[in-house]
């Protein structure tokens, strides 16, 4: 009886495996390649698994790379809220924290691989459609995330709020990077100011 329970787990946690080892792939395709590049050939050999395994898994292309945001996503927040952050001595460092926390979110391979999405998108409709439900659950996690590593500014009206607007502004910021880093950090030096002070009035 042991060996017939521990059989079907041990076959799970290899399909596990692969379909993560696809998204991670899938990933580093878009970030590196765009999403040109980002063929399910090119994404089956670098995860090291055949294009009939990456089939079993993900019936199309546009399947794979919308999965593979919300995976990231979802594995970036979960990271996030292990690592936690450390204790802040006043009200203006939490606001720093929370501001650093939301830059940091953004300035890695999620934003460059959900905007060679969406600039793909705006002309493919299964893409847009299936991009259209991951990048919602993205946007979400995000407060999500927050709420549990600042719960006392999350227990204040329009927390989601204040977070959905700087965000909306950094995504602006870290655009600018995609051509130029130092337009992108110039940027950001004049922006990170007027967002903690658009916190601080918030805070009241």
């Amino acid at each position: 009886m042991a060996t017939a329970t521990t059989a079907p787990r041990t076959q799970q946690a290899r399909r596990e495996a692969t379909r993560n080892a696809l998204l991670e792939a899938t990933i580093q395709c878009l970030v590196q390649q765009g999403y040109a590049g980002t063929t399910t050939r090119a994404v089956a050999e670098r995860a090291g698994v055949s294009a009939g395994a990456l089939q079993h898994h993900f019936a199309s292309k546009q399947e794979l790379v919308s999965e593979a945001i919300s995976y990231l996503s979802s594995k970036l927040t979960t990271q996030l809220i292990e690592r936690g952050l450390p204790s802040a001595s006043s009200r203006r460092q939490l606001t720093e924290q929370m501001l650093d926390y939301l830059w940091q979110t953004l300035n890695g391979p999620l934003i460059a691989a959900a905007t060679e999405l969406a600039a793909a998108a705006r002309t493919d409709p299964v893409l847009r459609e299936r991009l259209a439900k991951a990048q919602r659950q993205a946007i979400e996690m995000v407060p999500l995330a927050a709420q549990q590593l600042f719960p006392e500014q999350a227990a204040r009206p329009g927390f989601t709020g204040l977070i959905n607007t700087a965000l909306a502004a950094m995504r602006g910021v870290v655009l600018l990077g995609f051509v130029s880093s130092a337009d992108k950090e110039e940027a950001w030096r004049a922006a990170r100011p007027q967002l903690l002070a658009m916190v601080k009035g918030w805070q009241g």
